[in-house]
């Protein structure tokens, strides 16, 4: 008897379901994406310090083959992940549902370009592109693959230069005049294992016939570093340094962009316009989901990911992440905006709540610390984190500087 009782419970509760006369709840739903992508391998933009032989038709800070490759991994990545598996991104290329920003470098504009061909391959219809090719796809993009055409005043992605932000010169004068930064070059500038270190890459260049060199402080050593992966990623030959000699050059390098471009007043100046443009697109997502604009490319630098990691991130969250400290090259942000769904019987929760983020670092997802829910940041939450690393009217404030006279720091 309580055998044929269990069973018509079942049957009723199945024929229920079946009549929708009892809804499922909806799942979560994503409505925005903002990506922010390294350029991927390139020459060293500032000197060779191991005087390879490159490519004749490129200059310092070019794109590579293998750069190009890189990206276009990335945008497979990306549609995989927002097409195929999240349907978030339509299968098809359109046009209208993206805009980009891009670092006037040729290196960003083609390591965007080779992303969009991973992520749609209608684009172009052709996998394997080169650096001519590339600035001709078989379909329209909405904005321009010319740099000329780009922000003449790039304070999303340059900010830190004094060319763009002429009161950044002034910040980073009373920076390397700090007792703090001094002891941190001095450490380095001056470790018993940066004298070998140096040594051996002068007698490398004097084996193959290249220059010597004069490095004089903790840039000139980033930069030794620097040029070193370049070419290593290349497979190009470079000094034999030991373990601990590498591990100096690189622990100088993560310093340099943590201590220089990192502490609290730089990053602010350097990462407003940035913060700008991406509240700007989730308040106009929020106030309109159906916006055919659903996802914001950033391409830019080791630099700017390295800033805006240490704007939303603790210093021991930072720690953690190990050599991906330095963005490694094509590393990608990715920010994440979601809907809640509505539960039955109950009110609509204010926009405040009803939206929230997901930040990811490649395939990690981030603890945003000052959120609640670590993993979900609301909107509330997600503002005031906005708000308090935008500095207002940043423009003006960057003109200030033309009043001092200070060295240029550009890099």
């Amino acid at each position: 008897m309580r055998q044929r009782q269990i069973v018509f419970l079942i049957t009723v509760i199945f024929v229920i379901l079946s009549l929708g006369l009892v809804s499922a709840a909806k799942n979560n739903t994503m409505i925005g994406l903002v990506i922010f992508h390294r350029h991927g391998a390139r020459l060293p933009a500032v000197e060779d310090y191991y005087a390879q032989d490159w490519p004749a038709d490129r200059i310092k800070g070019d794109l590579t083959d293998k750069g190009i490759a890189q990206l276009l991994k990335v945008g497979k990545s990306i549609r995989k992940k927002y097409v195929d598996e999240m349907k978030f991104l339509p299968r098809a290329y359109d046009p209208t549902i993206f805009k980009v920003r891009i670092a006037q470098l040729s290196r960003c504009m083609l390591s965007l370009l080779s992303l969009l061909n991973g992520l749609y391959p209608d684009i172009y219809q052709r996998e394997l592109q080169n650096h001519t090719s590339l600035l001709n796809p078989i379909k329209q993009f909405r904005f321009s693959t010319n740099l000329a055409d780009h922000r003449a005043r790039d304070l999303i992605f340059r900010a830190q230069s004094s060319k763009n932000c002429k009161m950044m010169g002034h910040i980073y004068h009373r920076r390397m005049s700090e007792d703090k930064f001094s002891k941190i070059y001095e450490f380095f500038y001056k470790h018993p294992i940066m004298n070998t270190t140096l040594a051996k890459l002068q007698r490398y260049r004097e084996e193959r016939k290249g220059q010597p060199i004069n490095v004089t402080n903790m840039y000139y050593i980033k930069e030794v570093y620097d040029s070193y992966l370049c070419n290593k990623i290349q497979g190009n030959p470079v000094p034999s340094w030991n373990k601990n000699e590498l591990k100096l050059l690189q622990y100088n390098y993560e310093m340099f962009f943590y201590s220089y471009f990192g502490f609290r007043e730089a990053r602010k100046v350097t990462s407003t316009k940035f913060f700008e443009e991406i509240f700007q697109f989730f308040r106009q997502l929020i106030a309109n989901p159906s916006h055919s604009e659903k996802m914001f490319i950033f391409s830019g630098t080791k630099t700017n990911i390295a800033i805006i990691l240490s704007n939303i991130l603790i210093k021991e969250q930072i720690l953690s992440l190990g050599t991906e400290k330095v963005p490694p090259l094509s590393a990608t942000l990715f920010i994440e905006l979601w809907e809640k769904a509505e539960k039955p019987d109950q009110p609509q929760l204010p926009p405040n709540e009803r939206y929230y983020f997901k930040i990811f670092y490649g395939k990690k997802e981030l603890d945003i610390m000052i959120c609640k829910n670590t993993k979900r940041c609301t909107w509330r939450e997600f503002k005031i984190l906005l708000k308090t690393r935008i500095k207002p009217n940043i423009a003006d404030f960057c003109d200030l500087g033309n009043i001092y006279d200070f060295p240029n720091y550009d890099n």
